[in-house]
């Protein structure tokens, strides 16, 4: 059963809500009980997302054409307005995750938006070299294996004690992939270091929660203590 005015799972019999402390009125069948009201998922149902997307990006358009404007009448030509365009690609490329359901393509767009603010910044500074040794390959690979974490988190079952596992080997993950690229771009050479000691205590701790997390019982606890 579950508590009335927290939602938080509970035993059965409990006259007393361990978490918020409200007096609890059983009902004749405890498993009809939500754990949260259906009012918040209805209400998201009538937000129309597509076009609060479309105003947002109207006000971006707006804001990069009298950045260009001011710039070439102060300076007489582009300079700075180019970093500020490059960065309301960026911002624009976030809104497309409130116009598609799904997020596979804002994903893509994010990437893209995030690889053209970067070849920006470095094409004027005469900083392509490290840009497309270093950078580059480095923003692809983290963002690879984020959208492969998330494809993961989706096909799986929601249990978050599994999920957590997931989020430490991405991060570990993450890590050696960057130690590894800076090291092809430095030395030629990979040779790990500091990438793996981080990513040993954090593969440590993540499998045993893994394995915690097939315990019925500590998974019970852990959901009356954190209120998940």
């Amino acid at each position: 059963m579950y508590c009335y005015k927290c939602g938080v799972k509970l035993k059965d019999n409990v006259k007393r809500c361990p978490l918020c402390k409200t007096h609890l009125m059983y009902a004749k069948d405890s498993n009809e009980l939500s754990a949260y009201s259906n009012i918040i998922d209805d209400a998201q149902k009538h937000i129309d997302f597509k076009y609060i997307s479309k105003v947002l990006l109207l006000i971006l358009f707006i804001a990069a054409f009298i950045t260009v404007i001011c710039n070439y009448f102060i300076s007489g030509k582009m300079t700075w307005s180019i970093y500020v365009i490059a960065s309301i690609t960026y911002v624009a490329s976030q809104v497309s995750f409130l116009y598609y359901k799904k997020k596979l393509f804002p994903a893509i767009l994010n990437l893209l938006g995030l690889e053209c603010l970067l070849l920006t910044i470095a094409y004027f500074n005469n900083g392509m070299h490290w840009y497309l040794y270093l950078v580059m390959p480095n923003i692809f690979a983290v963002w690879l294996i984020v959208v492969l974490s998330i494809y993961i988190f989706k096909r799986k079952k929601r249990n978050l004690m599994r999920n957590v596992p997931i989020i430490f080997f991405v991060i570990s993950s993450i890590l050696v992939v960057t130690e590894i690229l800076i090291d092809l771009y430095i030395r030629n050479t990979v040779k790990l270091t500091w990438s793996l000691y981080a990513s040993v205590p954090v593969l440590v701790i993540s499998l045993i929660i893994f394995i915690a997390s097939f315990n019925e019982h500590i998974v019970e606890e852990v959901k009356k203590r954190v209120f998940i």
